[in-house]
């Protein structure tokens, strides 16, 4: 500006000072930072710097395990679903299986029912083993269907064919014990040529008292109700016919007596029919229920 006035000349130096702007704040006459870092070097000797390999690391190495744990959780996983959705059929089919094994050894103990039915006078110590099996094999049979699931297609026949067995098996032992029951009433005593009236009321006496026995002895049977009914009847007229013959025999009226005993005889022989007749009926009756049974439990 000077210059442009006309006040410059050329030995006229101008000297001007430019000084670097101070922050704010900083005092300037505190010494400049040193361009060197405030930590000191640190000299260690036969370091080198070198790599550290990425498994060596714990992070990478700890991805691995919670990779691998999963990995089996999930295998586990899968396993324990398939077992939970296999288990339901698995279950089914074993019933199944032991249920048609159960069916098919009731079915061979009714078969071997022919001795039985077929010789119902047999042994009565084999004819009783063989109702035994058939029991026990029925009561297998209705425990295992009554332990299916209520809407099993085969729970409601197995139970069904269960107590038709059992029914079969009672029907059959009362039938064959009732022959037992009825031995002392066919026993009566001989009395054909028996003048003593005294002998005569000793061996009548002692003939009733087995057929009181008898009475204790009858069953309840529903095939039997209608012969066990005469039976009774009969026993009950026992004592009136005594009294016929003894004073027959006293007043030494032998025709009388002799009357007395073919009556007795008699009704005896008809009582002894009509018991043949009600057995014979419960062992047709009874083979054929079973012909029906081993027919069904095949199909289980």
């Amino acid at each position: 500006m000077l210059e442009s006035l006309g006040f410059y000349t050329d030995s006229d130096d101008l000297l001007v000072t430019i000084t670097d702007p101070v922050p704010p704040g900083i005092d300037p006459l505190l010494p400049a930072a040193s361009p060197r870092s405030q930590v000191p070097d640190l000299e260690i000797g036969g370091w080198r710097p070198h790599v550290i390999a990425r498994s060596k690391l714990g992070r990478g190495r700890l991805s691995s395990l919670m990779i691998v744990g999963l990995c089996v959780s999930l295998i586990i996983l899968v396993a324990l679903v398939a077992s939970l959705l296999q288990a339901p059929a698995a279950t089914t089919a074993r019933q199944t299986s032991e249920l048609a094994a159960t069916a098919t050894e009731l079915a061979a103990s009714l078969s071997r029912l022919d001795a039985v039915i077929s010789d119902p006078a047999g042994g009565v110590a084999e004819s009783s083993a063989l109702l035994l099996n058939v029991d026990r094999s029925a009561r297998a049979l209705f425990d295992m269907a009554a332990g299916l699931p209520d809407d099993n297609a085969d729970r409601q026949t197995a139970i069904g064919a269960a107590q038709s067995a059992l029914a079969l098996k009672t029907a059959l032992g009362d039938a064959l014990n009732y022959r037992l029951v009825l031995e002392p009433l066919w026993q009566n005593p001989e009395l054909e040529g028996v003048s003593d009236s005294t002998v005569a009321a000793a061996q009548v006496a002692e003939w009733q008292v087995a057929l009181a026995d008898v009475l204790t002895d009858l069953p309840a049977s529903p095939e039997l109700a209608d012969h066990v009914e005469q039976v009774k009847g009969f026993i009950a007229s026992v004592e009136t016919w005594r009294i016929r013959y003894l004073d027959a025999l006293t007043a030494r009226n032998t025709a009388a007596a002799a009357a007395a005993t073919a009556d007795l005889e008699g009704q005896m022989a008809i009582l002894a029919q009509n018991g043949e007749d009600a057995l014979t009926a419960i062992f047709v009756t009874a083979d054929a229920e079973r012909a029906r049974l081993i027919s069904g439990l095949a199909e289980l």
